[in-house]
């Protein structure tokens, strides 16, 4: 199903909407208030933060351009559990809670992208904790670098994206690689990772 942003293009819809622009490190949403807007993001990234087990901040979920967030406590009246920080500068359009109400009973379409963004987000991060339950950051990883191998054995993933996908800190990233780099397993690059022994990663992650 394509995103929302181009569905909103499509039908003429983003007239409804007022653009906004956020810098570097701002809160688009602010955790603990019941949020004006729900908002809709055409340039840059947004990212929700939390603390790993050893205090490091982590992301714990990255809004790209097309991806919508703020809909269901604008809908629900309902406060902000984390904060949604701008990472790097963004732009995008926001809407009410009326106006957005008022969209989604005129439009089945968007009501059900917005049904099916917000099951995929809590399916996608239900399927990683249950994966994650009593395993090591390296074993994870080790699993994550064998997805991303081309034919070559080389992972060209940024290690801040590797680190998203394991719900982790990038320096957790980092000592795991050393571990696997130790190990013999891999050989870690500043641009790339090369699989020395996708045969012992697999076991390792058995």
């Amino acid at each position: 199903m394509d995103n929302i942003l181009e569905y909103l293009a499509q039908r003429g819809l983003l007239g409804h909407f007022s653009p906004f622009a956020c810098k570097n490190g701002e809160a688009i949403l602010l955790q603990g208030e019941v949020p004006e807007w729900a908002c809709l993001l055409t340039e840059g990234e947004a990212v929700v933060r939390t603390l790993d087990p050893d205090g490091f901040s982590a992301i714990l979920y990255r809004y790209r351009p097309g991806e919508i967030f703020g809909d269901l406590e604008v809908v629900c009246r309902r406060r902000v559990i984390t904060t949604v920080f701008a990472a790097g500068d963004c732009r995008g359009y926001r809407i009410g809670g009326e106006a957005l109400l008022a969209l989604l009973r005129r439009d089945a379409g968007l009501s059900l992208r917005l049904y099916e963004k917000t099951a995929r987000q809590q399916l996608d991060q239900s399927l990683e904790r249950a994966g994650a339950k009593g395993k090591t950051v390296a074993v994870r990883l080790a699993a994550l670098l064998l997805a991303s191998a081309d034919e070559q054995g080389v992972v060209t993933l940024p290690k801040q994206e590797m680190a998203d996908a394991l719900f982790t800190t990038l320096r957790s990233v980092h000592r795991a690689l050393q571990q696997l780099e130790q190990a013999g397993l891999v050989r870690s690059g500043r641009r790339a990772v090369t699989l020395l022994s996708q045969e012992e990663l697999a076991a390792l992650t058995a």
